[in-house]
């Protein structure tokens, strides 16, 4: 038999497997090639200790995370993020899955399934929010259900930068077509700065007057309250919520390294009489590296909020605090992602502008006696969740 022969019986190793130490150097050499990071072996192996250590569904738990490697080399990943969900009765232990990615040559192939199907042996309760139509198709493959997109909502902070700048068709704001003309002619002649400026004054002049209550205080020093006053939030508030993640201090103090000046920072709502914490806002930053759909604005996004529903006076003043704090930061505009009835009202009333969502929430659960709503609109749902506040 020649050489040739030879060479062609030999078949490349393929195999899906849970990422361990032993798959490090693979996984971060995949991460370099496609997100362009410096990471290393051995700071992926330092990931995987620390991710244990600080699990906060499950502690002491490795938190699963999953490649497709054909010999040393890594062709697709597949990670997540521990969480307790509440469905309205109980707490259960789930995953969101995120970092879903796979070498651009070898999509639409079997790397995709194959991760999906090996992240399914590991975890129970999943979750993820999603984008792309063909990984909404394959999650919907091995069982996931689509809730539903989750719908933007925009508050303007700085109505002349904004009104000079703004793309309407990129950012698929409605607007019949005589007013995208009129907006396109306003910023080339420099009206629009001069008319946005106004209004947004006047916007300001109206929250002003429907703004939180006397009775409560705000709190923008930037970090979280206590672990007391978190949790003791928390359980008021998952008694009118059907779905959400669990909020409660251990996953905001695992999730938000809050601060003043740092990528997030917290407005903290106090009820005057009652002493006690009755809401909180997370604000994130504006990234550096900005959507080109944006033409420069600085958007800060509402990562997540946390009131009762029964008390929207705790929920306006939280955005409130939260768009104080954008300002602060030096945002043009202040993002806010839910489909939640309690949260979208109190949008609308202070003029938050609504545009198409395209994040989808799907989710999966083999057996429940008491399973987890599929409809968008019944979940507690932010930006911050799933981790999914990093990008426009």
């Amino acid at each position: 038999m020649n050489s040739n022969a030879l060479a062609t019986d030999i078949r490349p190793s393929v195999r899906v497997s849970r990422v361990t130490d032993d798959e490090a150097d693979a996984v971060a050499e995949f991460m370099r090639r496609v997100w362009g990071s410096s990471v290393t072996g051995e700071r992926v192996r330092r990931s995987l200790r620390e991710g244990a250590r600080t699990n906060p569904a499950v502690p002491g738990a490795a938190v699963p995370s999953v490649a497709y490697l054909r010999d040393d080399e890594a062709l697709g990943y597949l990670g997540s993020i521990p969480v307790r969900f509440w469905n309205g009765r109980s707490e259960i232990t789930a995953h969101w899955l995120k970092g879903f990615m796979v070498l651009p040559e070898h999509q639409n192939g079997p790397v995709g399934f194959g991760l999906l199907r090996e992240m399914l042996r590991h975890v129970d309760v999943a979750a993820t929010m999603t984008v792309a139509p063909p990984a909404r198709r394959l999650f919907q493959a091995v069982g996931f259900r689509d809730c539903g997109a989750l719908p933007n909502y925009i508050a303007i902070l700085r109505g002349a930068r904004v009104a000079q700048s703004v793309d309407a068709g990129a950012l698929d704001i409605s607007l019949p077509s005589y007013a995208r003309r009129a907006l396109t002619v306003a910023q080339k002649t420099g009206l629009a700065s001069l008319g946005g400026g106004c209004a947004g004054l006047a916007l300001r002049s109206w929250n002003a007057l429907r703004a939180a209550s006397p009775m409560t205080s705000i709190d923008l020093s930037g970090s979280l309250p206590t672990r007391d006053s978190l949790d003791r939030l928390w359980l008021r508030v998952r008694q009118s919520v059907s779905a959400c993640a669990t909020r409660d201090a251990s996953y905001f103090q695992w999730r938000y390294d809050a601060h003043r000046g740092g990528t997030y920072e917290v407005a903290a709502v106090r009820d005057r009489r009652a002493r006690r914490l009755v809401a909180l806002a997370v604000v994130r930053r504006s990234a550096e590296s900005a959507d080109p759909r944006l033409r420069g604005l600085r958007l800060a996004t509402l990562a997540d909020i946390l009131f009762d529903p029964r008390d929207g006076r705790a929920g306006i003043a939280a955005l409130q605090g939260a768009e104080r704090l954008a300002r602060r930061m030096g945002a043009d505009a202040l993002l806010c992602s839910t489909a939640h009835p309690a949260i979208t009202r109190l949008l609308r009333r202070r003029f938050y502008i609504k545009t198409a969502g395209t994040v989808h929430m799907m989710v999966r659960e083999q057996r429940s006696d008491h399973p987890l709503s599929t409809r968008v609109e019944d979940w507690w749902l932010m930006r911050g969740d799933a981790n999914s506040d990093d990008a426009f």
